[in-house]
C-alpha cells in the first residue's frame, strides 16, 4: 500500500577470464611412454559484483531523505526570581549582589512550520497536527519541536510509527542510502594424466577478495545535526551577568540576563563547517536554527568521521573500503592509520576492504588394484584473513603474563605449580596491585590457587573484582591509539590437509561392497569474520552492543569428517538394493559466545565453539523401467545431534551471563524418518505402445504419469507453555530446547 515509496536497487555482475589448455598426444596407441593422455589448463579470473540501494528520488541528495519541511523556532529567555552579583566594572552596580528577575534558560515559545516537497506524504502528518491546534481540535500546541512530536507530527528526519508492531505507516520511505564493491581475482591450474594404471588430477588455486561497502542513516542526518549544532554554547555565562537599565542607563529594571558560553573543549567539526559555510565566525555565539535551512545548505563533508560514527550511541554511517564519506579507497590502510588524528584532533577513521587469501593444492589418483577401485587424494587449504586480530580476545590492552611476573612489582607472588608462561595474571587493583586473585590461559579461568573455575564471575565476587595485570596502568584513558601495536597482530593463517578415500571391491558379480572417508574445510563466514576496528571503540567506551553478536576477525574454518560404508546387491536384471550407513562430524562450528569478565568490558562475539553429528543408514531401491514402471525409492534414518543449530542459537545463553556451557541436543533440521518415492508409468510409441485403443488410437501412446513422494518426520522445536502473540516477549519454554517434535510432513 506504499509504493510510491519503495527504494531503488540496482545490481550489477559481471566477469571476465583467460584460459589457455594443452593436450599432449601420444605417438600412437601402442606408445610405452611413462605419462600417456596429459592435459593441463590454466585459467585466471576477475569477477566484480556492485550495487547500491537508495531513494529513487532522492538518490545521493543525502538531506532530503528525512526532509519534512521548514521549522522556524522562536526562542525568548525566561527569568526567575534570584541574586547574583554584578562582575562587570564598567557597570554602575559593579560588585554588588542585586536581587533581581535572573535568566535561567532560552525558552522555544513558537515554531512556524512550512511543509517540504521533498516527502510530501511524511510533511502531512505535520501539516495535520498544525491544523489540529489552530482549529482547537486538540489540546496540544506547538511552542516548540517537543510539543510537536509530543502530538504526532513529524521532525526532519523523523518516520511514522509503524502498525501494531509489524509493518511500516503510510508514507515510509527509504531512510537509508547503502552500496558496495567486490572483486575477486583468481588463478586455478589444473592436469590430468595417466601414469601406468593410475590416472591422476592435479590441481592449484589462488583466490584473492576486495569486499568493500558502505551505508549511510541518511535521515537520521538531522537528528544529529541538531544534536551536534550549538553544542559549544548550550550553557549561560552564569559567572558574568548583565544588568538591564532604563533607557538612560541610570534606573535598574530588575532583570539579569546572560550570554551564552563558549566551550572551546567541545568537539565542533560540523558546527564550525556550517557556521563557515554561512559566513558567521565559526567561535561565534549566534544560536544556529538548523530545521530553518534548505537541505542543499548542508553536505556531507561538514562532519568529522567521529561525529557520524558517534561512537557510544547509534553510528549513523559504517564502512568498509570506502572512506565515512563513501570515497572508495585506493590504498590499504593500516590500524595507525585508523588511530592517526590531524591537527584539530580529526580522525578519518580509514578502514581498509576484507581482503582474505584462500589457496589450495589437490591430487587424486584413481587406480584398480586387483579386485578393488581406489579413488585417493589429499587436498591443502591454506586460508588467511589478512588483517588484524586481538592478541587476546579478553583484553583489550597489553597485559602481564606469568612469565613476565619476574619483571614486575609482584616478583615474589607464589604462583600455583603447573601454570602455564602464558597464563594472564589477574590481579586486585590495577594502579597499585598486591595480590594476584587469579589467572587465565586462552579460555580457561583458575583462582589464585590453581583451581579450574568454569564462571569467572565466581572469581570477581570472591576477590571483590578482578582486572588484569596490565602493562600500562591507566591506559585506558590513552585508548587504543597508543597499545595498538602490542593489543593486535596479524591473523595466523590456516593450513588444513584433508585426505579423501573411497573404495569398492565386488564380493561377487552381483554385488558390491563400497567406502569412503573425506574432510571438508569450509572458510568462516566473511560478515562474521571480518575485522572492524570501530567495534573495539565501542568496546573502550562501554559500549558492548546491548548484548548483539560481534564479528569476530580470528575465527577458524569449520572442518566436516565424513564417513560411510555401503553395500550394493543386484536383485534381478532390472532392481537393485543399497543399504549404507554414515556419520559426520562437524567441529569448529560457529557459536555466540560471552567473553565474562573482558577488559574493560564483557561482550559475545561468534567463536569456533560448536560440534555436531549427524548419523544414520539408508535404504535404496532402484527398479529399471519394466513394463511401464521405474521406480526409485530410499528410506533414511537419521539422528542429527549438536551443540548448536546455527551461529547464534546460542545467543541467549551467552546474553544470560552463565559461562559458555555446551549441551547436546537435536539439531533444528533433524528428520529422524526421511522417505522418497519417484515413480513414473509411462506408455511407449509405436510398436511399444501396450496402452488402450480406441476406435484404432492409442490415446496414451506417449503419455505417462510422474508422481514424487516425500514423507519427513517433524523436527524438533521447542514447546512453550502458552501461545504468545508476534510482537510479545516469549513465554518460558515447557520441557527442554528442542525437546519436542513436529508432526509429519508429507508431499506428494
Amino acid at each position: 500500500m506504499n509504493y510510491d515509496n519503495n527504494a531503488e536497487y540496482f545490481r550489477q555482475d559481471w566477469s571476465t577470464y583467460v584460459r589457455f589448455q594443452q593436450r599432449f598426444g601420444n605417438a600412437s596407441d601402442s606408445s610405452n611412454s611413462l605419462i600417456r593422455n596429459a592435459f593441463y589448463t590454466i585459467q585466471m579470473d576477475f569477477t566484480r559484483n556492485t550495487g547500491f540501494n537508495r531513494d529513487a528520488r532522492h538518490k545521493e541528495n543525502f538531506f532530503n531523505y528525512g526532509h519534512i519541511g521548514t521549522f522556524k523556532t522562536t526562542y525568548r529567555p525566561l527569568y526567575t526570581l534570584g541574586t547574583d552579583t554584578i562582575t562587570d566594572p564598567s557597570d554602575p552596580n559593579y560588585g554588588k549582589v542585586m536581587n533581581a528577575y535572573t535568566q535561567a534558560v532560552w525558552q522555544s515559545v513558537n515554531v512556524d512550520y512550512t511543509p517540504s516537497d521533498n516527502n510530501p506524504i511524511l510533511a502531512n502528518y505535520t501539516s495535520n497536527f498544525f491544523n489540529f491546534v489552530e482549529t482547537n481540535s486538540i489540546f496540544n500546541n506547538a511552542r516548540s519541536l517537543e510539543d510537536i512530536r509530543a502530538g504526532g507530527g513529524l521532525l526532519n528526519g523523523d518516520q511514522p510509527s509503524s502498525v501494531y508492531g509489524l509493518w511500516g505507516n503510510v508514507g515510509v520511505n527509504q531512510s537509508g542510502y547503502s552500496k558496495f564493491l567486490n572483486d575477486q581475482f583468481r588463478i586455478t591450474a589444473s592436469s590430468t594424466f595417466d601414469i601406468g594404471d593410475h590416472a591422476l588430477i592435479v590441481g592449484v588455486e589462488y583466490e584473492q577478495r576486495f569486499d568493500r561497502s558502505y551505508g549511510l542513516g541518511a535521515a537520521g542526518l538531522w537528528t544529529l545535526m541538531r544534536l551536534l549544532q550549538n553544542d559549544a554554547i548550550r550553557e549561560l555565562d552564569l559567572n558574568n551577568p548583565r544588568a538591564s537599565y532604563s533607557d538612560n542607563g541610570t534606573v535598574f529594571q530588575d532583570t539579569l540576563s546572560y550570554d551564552r558560553l563558549f566551550d572551546a573543549d567541545k568537539p565542533r567539526t560540523f558546527d564550525r563547517n556550517l557556521r563557515e559555510a554561512l559566513e558567521y565566525n565559526p567561535d561565534s555565539l549566534d544560536w544556529l536554527d538548523i530545521d530553518s535551512y534548505d537541505p542543499s545548505t548542508f553536505s556531507l563533508d561538514m562532519f568529522s568521521a567521529n561525529e557520524l560514527l558517534n561512537i557510544g550511541s547509534e553510528a549513523y554511517v559504517s564502512y568498509y573500503g570506502f572512506d565515512f564519506l563513501g570515497n572508495q579507497l585506493t590504498t590499504r590502510p593500516s590500524l595507525n592509520d585508523f588511530y592517526a588524528t590531524d591537527a584539530q584532533g580529526n580522525s578519518k577513521r580509514l578502514i581498509g576492504a576484507f581482503e582474505p587469501i584462500y589457496m589450495a593444492g589437490y591430487i587424486q589418483d584413481q587406480f584398480t588394484f586387483e579386485d578393488l577401485f581406489f579413488n585417493i587424494g589429499v587436498r591443502v587449504d591454506r586460508f588467511d584473513a589478512n588483517q588484524s586480530v586481538l592478541a587476546d580476545p579478553f583484553v583489550l590492552y597489553p597485559a602481564y603474563t606469568v612469565g613476565d611476573l619476574a619483571s614486575t612489582a609482584l616478583a615474589g607472588a607464589q604462583v600455583p605449580n603447573g601454570m602455564s608462561e602464558d597464563a594472564v595474571v589477574y590481579v586486585d587493583d590495577q594502579e597499585n596491585p598486591s595480590t594476584i586473585v587469579g589467572y587465565r590461559d586462552g579460555f580457561t579461568w583458575y583462582t589464585a590457587d590453581g583451581d579450574v573455575e568454569a564462571n569467572p564471575k565466581n572469581i570477581a565476587d570472591a576477590s571483590g573484582g578482578i582486572k588484569p595485570f596490565l602493562k600500562q596502568p591507566g591506559v585506558e584513558e590513552q585508548k587504543l591509539s597508543v597499545t595498538a601495536n602490542e593489543s593486535f597482530k596479524d591473523y595466523a593463517p590456516q593450513v588444513t590437509v584433508s585426505p579423501r578415500v573411497s573404495f569398492q571391491f565386488p564380493i561377487s558379480d552381483e554385488a558390491e561392497f563400497f567406502a569412503h572417508y573425506d574432510i571438508l574445510v569450509q572458510r568462516p563466514d566473511p560478515g562474521r569474520n571480518r575485522m572492524n576496528p570501530i567495534t573495539y571503540l565501542q568496546l573502550e567506551n562501554g559500549d558492548n552492543g546491548s548484548g548483539a553478536v560481534l564479528a569476530n576477525p580470528d575465527l577458524k574454518p569449520q572442518r566436516t569428517t565424513d564417513y560411510e560404508i555401503g553395500f550394493r546387491q543386484k536383485l534381478n536384471d532390472n532392481s537393485a538394493l543399497k543399504l549404507s550407513a554414515f556419520y559426520r562430524e562437524m567441529r569448529d562450528m560457529m557459536q555466540a559466545q560471552s567473553l565474562t569478565e573482558a577488559y574493560p568490558i564483557t561482550y559475545i562475539a561468534y567463536g569456533n565453539l560448536d560440534f555436531a553429528t549427524t548419523k544414520g543408514y539408508t535404504v535404496s531401491y532402484d527398479l529399471r523401467r519394466t513394463g511401464n514402471v521405474r521406480l526409485n525409492a530410499n528410506y533414511t534414518l537419521q539422528f542429527a545431534d549438536g551443540t548448536g543449530s546455527s551461529a547464534t542459537s546460542g545467543a541467549n545463553i551467552a546474553r544470560s551471563g552463565q559461562p559458555n556451557l555446551r549441551y547436546i541436543l537435536p539439531l533444528t533440521f533433524d528428520s529422524r524418518h526421511q522417505v522418497v518415492m519417484n515413480m513414473d508409468y509411462r506408455y511407449g510409441g509405436g510398436p511399444a505402445y501396450n496402452g488402450p485403443v480406441f476406435f484404432g488410437k492409442r490415446i496414451l501412446e506417449n503419455a505417462g504419469i510422474n508422481v514424487v513422494l516425500n514423507a519427513n518426520s517433524g523436527t524438533p522445536y521447542t514447546r512453550r507453555g502458552l501461545a504468545f502473540g508476534l510482537t510479545d516477549a516469549a513465554t518460558p519454554i515447557t520441557g527442554n530446547i528442542n525437546g519436542s517434535r513436529l508432526p509429519w510432513s508429507f508431499r506428494i
